[in-house]
């Protein structure tokens, strides 16, 4: 599979970049920095990536166990970064998972900080204006799946 990065340019070659080496859908995708950024999706990995290159620098996928990862956020102008997955096959079942991310650019790593265990599942992860509260968005379940 490959995923593609539309940009307004005036060649029409310029128009596109075409990234490999990820299979599966790509849920959510965030800036690290201007060159750099993370990803998540439905096999549970977090590609990094770099814009120079067309594969990722690294794939961390054991973590979140191979679960779906519904949402990446990064803290601005920091290297920390938050994503959030399902704890179960079925996301009604069981609680899902936040973990904080240290990201070292030089090694090319992805290492865990704190892993943070939730009773429900949100798809939504944002930190605050002043980056000292992270907030999670709970998706509804309805009342039949309580």
């Amino acid at each position: 599979m490959t995923h593609r990065l539309y940009t307004r340019a005036r060649d029409t070659e310029e128009t596109h970049l075409v990234f490999l080496g990820y299979s599966g859908s790509l849920d959510c995708v965030k800036m690290v920095t201007d060159e750099n950024y993370v990803t998540g999706g439905d096999g549970g990995l977090h590609p990094l990536w770099f814009n120079g290159r067309k594969k990722p620098m690294c794939v961390i996928s054991i973590e979140h166990g191979g679960k779906w990862v519904g949402s990446v956020v990064v803290m601005p102008r920091t290297d920390l970064i938050a994503s959030e997955s399902s704890g179960a096959e079925s996301v009604h079942r069981s609680g899902g998972q936040i973990r904080l991310w240290q990201a070292d650019l030089q090694d090319r790593t992805l290492t865990v900080v704190a892993p943070i265990q939730l009773k429900g599942f949100g798809n939504a992860l944002c930190f605050d204006r002043k980056a000292r509260v992270l907030v999670e968005g709970e998706l509804g379940s309805g009342r039949n799946a309580r």
